[in-house]
């Protein structure tokens, strides 16, 4: 796997061990062991400043708008997909989940839009988690033509703290987005993103050489982010839906 791809998951080492190995490695082996007081603060203080840098280019850059953290970054890699075995279809049918369902199972604690935009019908529950405090669940409603799509992916941000010994809420994180596709909006008077394109991954781009990277397509769609309660929402749509029917449509969750 790729290690740009789990960036934001990987703990960066101690300042001090960072400075120590750059200090070590950056003199010719000759000069390694005749550091005086004086070159030693100045190589110190040089590489303290290279590493600042470094981490600003390479690190993901987050940006908060409310309680939501935008995780912008230029691009993202994708790395070789396992190779998958061919298997006979099961017979086990589906289960087909209504939005009776939905808060039933999650005992109203998902809310649902009361308004969709004209033309679209609600499809199908893509997916649903509610197993402890992993309790997620998407949507998906259809418009006219198979390029319309609304999707809904709605997460609870409780989770147990075992430091704390108790839950706690947040924080509150967008998946990756690209500089300068996103923007502070209002959901029901509080601070929500809005979005304007998406990572352009399709059957064309995953036939491509593997670690794939992935670029940012303004046109693919529109989304946007709110937090409700305990709860973090996520509006994904085609390019037809505009900025404004996306907040139209959070704002009728009840």
């Amino acid at each position: 796997m790729n290690d740009d791809f789990l960036t934001k998951f990987r703990t960066q080492p101690p300042r001090e061990f960072s400075i120590a190995l750059y200090a070590s490695i950056s003199q010719p082996k000759s000069q390694r062991n005749i550091f005086t007081l004086q070159n030693t603060v100045l190589v110190i203080a040089t590489l303290t400043f290279v590493i600042a840098c470094a981490r600003v280019v390479t690190l993901p850059r987050w940006v908060e708008i409310g309680k939501i953290w935008v995780d912008v970054k230029s691009h993202i890699l994708i790395p070789a997909l396992p190779r998958m075995e061919t298997v006979e279809p099961s017979n086990v049918q589906e289960m087909s989940y209504t939005l009776s369902d939905i808060e039933a199972a999650f005992e109203g604690e998902v809310k649902l839009p009361d308004w969709v935009p004209d033309g679209y019908v609600f499809d199908a529950v893509t997916y649903i988690s509610n197993m402890g405090t992993d309790k997620t669940a998407s949507l998906h409603w259809k418009g006219s033509t198979l390029q319309q799509h609304i999707s809904l992916y709605a997460k609870s941000m409780k989770w147990w703290y075992s430091g704390l010994n108790r839950y706690t809420i947040g924080p509150a994180t967008t998946f990756p987005v690209a500089p300068g596709s996103y923007r502070k909006v209002q959901v029901n008077g509080q601070p929500a993103v809005s979005i304007i394109g998406d990572w352009e991954i399709n059957e064309v781009t995953l036939q491509q050489k593997y670690p794939l990277e992935v670029r940012w397509d303004k046109k693919a769609a529109n989304q946007l982010y709110w937090i409700d309660g305990e709860w973090l929402y996520l509006l994904t749509a085609s390019q037809d839906i505009s900025k404004d029917n996306l907040i139209r449509m959070a704002e009728s969750f009840k």
